[in-house]
């Protein structure tokens, strides 16, 4: 995204590489020798300043000059900067989606409410911490990622339908993948944080508004015919089968 470019290549001029091009003073000057036969004044004029070969960095005139230890320095510097840099975007992903949820946060259904359904035994507290707190599952670990039945999948907390299997693919994300919802879903539309910096839209139970995942506008990598990817969380659904749905009406 593009708060994530523009930290990493401010890490990148901050590196210790560009550093030693660019920042450290001019290299150290060695006088050249003169003939010693020259007089002592001649010996004084011919004095002319030259950068040390064994110096580090980069000379006026562009070129470098590293011996293999200090070649090796420099990769090991640029290493951890690479690293430090994709650390630092990771901190600020996380920061600005729980800055852009703070900022957009729309309660539907009281905290009593939820906290009955847990005591009542008909909300897991991993489904608690996903709807109410807006978190989000280690990937691979849902039950419905592989759920390869027809059927509907349903909020875990009020039961709206929010998302047919038909519309199910494997995206490889780790989450369960729609490219289409129903009518109970909701899109967060004045998310600016999560639109324009994480590139990607919040999406929550329209009823109990708890919070389901997001939604990515990457699903031409899969061909799907909308474009969009609903990444879900599985512990925010439950999944209704076919068979039973058409029993129940």
């Amino acid at each position: 995204s593009l708060g994530r470019m523009l930290l990493l290549l401010l890490l990148l001029l901050s590196s210790p590489l560009l550093s030693s091009c660019f920042l450290l003073p001019p290299p150290a000057m060695q006088p050249s020798r003169s003939p010693s036969n020259a007089s002592p004044l001649l010996q004084l004029q011919q004095q002319v300043y030259q950068p040390s070969p064994r110096h580090v960095g980069c000379s006026r005139g562009g070129s470098m000059q590293m011996s293999g230890m200090d070649l090796q320095t420099v990769s090991s510097n640029l290493l951890f900067t690479i690293v430090t840099a994709f650390a630092m975007s990771r901190v600020l992903a996380i920061a600005t989606a729980k800055l852009a949820d703070a900022l957009n946060e729309d309660v539907k259904m009281p905290r009593e409410e939820w906290e009955r359904l847990m005591q009542e035994q008909k909300l897991s507290r991993e489904a608690f911490r996903i709807l109410h707190d807006k978190g989000t599952e280690r990937p691979f670990t849902s039950e419905l990622l592989d759920e390869k039945r027809r059927g509907e999948y349903v909020c875990a907390a009020c039961g709206s339908k929010l998302f047919s299997s038909q519309s199910k693919f494997n995206s490889g994300s780790g989450w369960p993948s729609f490219y289409d919802k129903l009518a109970a879903v909701e899109i967060t539309e004045n998310n600016v944080v999560d639109r324009y910096v994480n590139l990607r839209r919040e999406v929550h139970c329209a009823k109990c508004g708890g919070h389901l995942g997001h939604l990515f506008e990457d699903g031409f990598r899969w061909k799907v015919p909308t474009g969009k990817r609903f990444c879900i969380n599985g512990a925010a659904l439950k999944f209704e089968e076919e068979e039973k749905l058409s029993s129940n009406k």
